[in-house]
């Protein structure tokens, strides 16, 4: 699942399932979540695999996890190097504006399973009715996929707002002639939408973790592991009731980590 979601730019989430004898379980992974089921024996509760074969099979693109905004581009594959035509939908006009990846320049943080899944290419935009690549500009830009925190301000609004507030400070200031040589200008930026709303990945809160107790494979082991780096993008969970409420839970046992909820962007 690490590696489909690592490889394929098209990949909102994955979903799958694993089986050992005849016990199954149902997996499911996105930019913040990792769930797996509890394990069910195929040879006896037939309707549950019948079930799951069956949602899978009648399942929509989208339902099964991709981004139908960001189509292979075909002719790329002859090439060896594969091409995206990726629709960007405007957040404030909800106009769309095509373009097509011509290089990728970064993907490195699409590498860890959860997290931000950020990828950087060169592209260029489309026109026409037939949405080829506009004639006559020769210009390209860069275009951004990644998946930031649902109440993160945007990263195209910061880099619009940039140059505004350098502007302010007057014509021949210091900070504007700055900003215009540093600061990308922006085209256009939007979050990314399926079925007409935004792609999250959950619409939900996780219940609050109140208890953490600590399971040992050796009951007679006296070691604690911890991790000893930081996770990026994760927090820790927080006590919810009684005079322990909004208080940090308790570092002597092993903390629970959480990913914020994402909005594709």
């Amino acid at each position: 699942m690490n590696h489909v979601m690592r490889e394929d730019v098209r990949r909102r989430f994955v979903a799958g399932f694993t089986i050992e004898n005849s016990s199954m379980r149902y997996w499911f992974c996105s930019r913040s979540d990792v769930f797996v089921s509890e394990p069910f024996n195929t040879l006896k509760d037939h309707s549950e695999l019948v079930d799951f074969i069956f949602r899978i099979s009648f399942a929509s693109e989208q339902e099964l996890g991709w981004d139908t905004s960001i189509p292979l581009y075909e002719p790329s594959l002859r090439i060896g190097k594969p091409q995206y035509n990726i629709a960007v939908r405007d957040g404030e006009k909800g106009t769309t504006k095509p373009f097509r990846t011509r290089r990728l320049i970064s993907n490195i943080g699409a590498d860890p399973l959860s997290g931000r899944g950020t990828r950087v290419w060169e592209a260029i935009e489309l026109g026409g009715e037939d949405g080829e690549e506009m004639s006559g500009t020769g210009s390209t830009c860069v275009l951004k996929d990644f998946w930031v925190d649902n109440d993160r301000m945007r990263e195209g609004a910061i880099l619009a707002q940039i140059p505004v507030d350098a502007n302010a400070r007057g014509p021949e200031s210091d900070e504007k002639r700055t900003m215009d040589n540093c600061v990308l200008n922006v085209l256009t930026y939007g979050d990314v939408h399926v079925d007409g709303d935004p792609d999250k990945t959950r619409n939900w809160d996780f219940p609050t973790v109140n208890k953490l107790i600590e399971d040992k494979v050796d009951p007679k082991s006296s070691t604690q592991v911890y991790a000893s780096h930081s996770v990026v993008g994760g927090m820790t969970l927080e006590a919810e009731t009684g005079a322990d409420k909004g208080a940090k839970m308790d570092t002597t046992i092993p903390k629970i980590i959480l990913y914020y909820k994402k909005t594709h962007h």
